[in-house]
């Protein structure tokens, strides 16, 4: 006869076994390894914020650009683009 649980305790069990799978998967592992690991599966990390260039008109140009040719930009991309001009950036 299946007894019935309530939500609390299969959300506990459920952690409870995550935590022991986690705890097997990088046990005997160094930190490096662990942030590769977690690096994999999040993805890359997030870009370091620059402050914008001076210059208005080449920021106005540059986010023209890459909203046209691209999806929008992302951090630091417009200067990376200002440093290449638009049309190296394109190339």
């Amino acid at each position: 006869m299946a007894t019935s649980q309530s939500r609390r305790e299969v959300i506990r069990q459920g952690a409870l076994v995550g935590a022991g799978l986690g705890a097997i998967m990088f046990g005997g592992t160094g930190c490096a390894e662990i942030r590769q690991g977690f690096q994999k599966a999040t993805g890359p990390n997030p870009a370091k914020w620059e402050p914008a260039l001076a210059d208005a008109a080449e920021l106005a140009l540059a986010n023209h650009v890459l909203n046209r040719a691209g999806f929008g930009q992302r951090p630091g991309e417009a200067n990376r683009l200002i440093a290449m001009k638009a049309g190296g950036w394109l190339e």
